[in-house]
């Protein structure tokens, strides 16, 4: 599991998009839960009007964390991108039934945390990693 991390406007949708687009475009089959409906606008400009990859699939056709859930067990794509921030996961859950596939997963911070991350945001790749940025703040 990678979390893309950053406060409001600090280019996470972009990010996981791009992300996302780089991994079709290598033979990747991708699902990219759009919990905003901001994708379509993002793809627009990273495409400039074109298709996006064979491969690549947009879904946002959820209400609840379960449809999430309950679409990533069914299977069917080796990469599952959340960009769901009104919804509330449980990474433990998620990082059990992904084990064969990838999971990226779009996780915004409140503003007065990580200040440093205003106008950033980052790819954390590891367990060790994301307990280290939290393990450094009082």
């Amino acid at each position: 599991m990678k979390l893309i991390i950053g406060h409001t406007g600090s280019g996470k949708t972009a990010k996981a998009i791009e992300v996302s687009l780089k991994l079709a475009e290598a033979g990747k089959r991708v699902l990219f839960f759009d919990g905003e409906s901001s994708a379509a606008h993002y793809l627009k400009s990273r495409l400039d009007n074109q298709k996006p990859p064979v491969g690549f699939t947009i879904f946002d056709k959820f209400s609840k964390v379960q449809d999430i859930y309950s679409k990533i067990e069914y299977g069917g794509y080796d990469v599952y991108v959340i960009d769901t921030p009104n919804l509330y996961f449980d990474l433990e859950k998620l990082y059990k039934i992904t084990t064969s596939s990838s999971l990226y997963f779009v996780l915004g911070l409140e503003s007065n945390i990580f200040p440093e991350l205003n106008k950033n945001m980052v790819i954390i790749t590891s367990y060790d990693e994301l307990k280290s940025m939290f393990s450094n703040r009082v």
